[in-house]
């Protein structure tokens, strides 16, 4: 834990918070220091490949993204945001994407899953069909193969009177020790666990 600190004492070092701004949030006691850290790790990250970072530019309408890039031949604005899925993710689609996260030890170790959610639940859906069939699948997958590098995908279909929720699973090599979904979202592959 004390080499990461460091690391992170030498990344804030260089890190312009003059108003002390960034400081707070990492110590504040609610889910801020998520954000904070997402900022401070992509401002390192744009300095390290090379990028001019200016921070907090003023544009013309009065707003103030996090960060104007420069290098290449060219120019962005940056504004980094952290979504926090446990805040963001529906109680209902929530309870489904738990069951299939339990689904630990009963599928290969080496294999994890992207999700897609797409529609609403207006009810919760009998769980074990739905986990019966990520496993049923999961397990006929050869981890060693070339399908997860092209992206095997299942589509799952909830049962209509419980709504027009459809989940769209992308199996993956799984990080070890980490769960069965790697990363989950309702509008793309965005939401990162």
């Amino acid at each position: 834990m004390q080499t990461a600190r460091d690391e992170l004492e030498r990344w804030y070092a260089r890190f312009p918070d003059g108003d002390g701004d960034l400081r707070s949030r990492f110590r504040g006691r609610d889910s801020s220091h998520d954000g904070a850290f997402f900022e401070l790790f992509l401002r390192e990250l744009l300095s390290r490949l090379g990028l001019s970072v200016e921070m907090h530019p003023t544009l013309k309408n009065g707003s103030r993204p996090d960060f104007l890039v420069s290098g290449r031949g060219g120019k962005a604005y940056v504004e980094a945001t952290y979504l926090n899925h446990q805040c963001s993710l529906p109680p209902l689609e929530a309870k489904v994407l738990n069951a299939i996260d339990d689904l630990d030890g009963h599928v290969p170790a080496e294999l994890g899953l992207n999700v897609w959610v797409t529609g609403t639940l207006n009810q919760t859906p009998p769980l074990r069909p739905i986990t019966q069939k990520v496993c049923l699948w999961l397990n006929g997958l050869d981890s060693r193969s070339s399908s997860l590098s092209d992206g095997a995908e299942k589509r799952i279909p909830v049962n209509p009177k419980y709504g027009d929720s459809v989940l769209t699973l992308r199996a993956m090599q799984r990080a070890p020790g980490s769960r069965v979904i790697q990363a989950w979202s309702s509008r793309g592959w965005s939401g990162i666990v």
